[in-house]
């Protein structure tokens, strides 16, 4: 496995976190609604603790915006707004610009540079952290 590569494994996850039903949660199934916390919280701290999210890097402005792979980058943004299998997954070699297609996308998604409106985050999964070997 490469030293120098922290993020093995990039994926796409729709808005984590988010629970827009809270609303329609009534005070009777409120002993539900803290089981559903609870499975939120911790989904939560599994994906702070072996995934990186370069949404939330890109809102820190820790990327600027990157020439060239636009028709790389439109595809990704083609293939997440489906409505079915809207997973990206990129593979190649080390070096020919796998983590730079996925900062470009991250750094156009929260700088709203997308033809529509695309709340996902980007993940990218430590397999060292999570096979132990960290």
């Amino acid at each position: 496995m490469n030293q120098d590569n922290e993020y093995d494994d990039v994926g796409v996850n729709d808005d984590a976190g988010n629970d827009d039903d809270d609303d329609d949660v009534t005070m009777e199934h409120s002993k539900l609604n803290f089981v559903v916390s609870a499975i939120n919280s911790k989904g939560n701290h599994l994906l702070n603790t072996y995934c990186h999210d370069f949404i939330a890097d890109a809102e820190k402005g820790k990327f600027g915006y990157i020439i060239g792979l636009n028709q790389i980058i439109s595809e990704c943004i083609n293939i997440l707004l489906r409505q079915t299998k809207n997973s990206v997954l990129l593979i190649g070699a080390p070096g020919v610009g796998k983590k730079a297609i996925v900062k470009s996308l991250a750094h156009r998604i929260v700088h709203q540079n997308v033809h529509h409106d695309v709340s996902k985050h980007l993940f990218a999964l430590n397999m060292e952290a999570l096979t132990g070997k960290a």
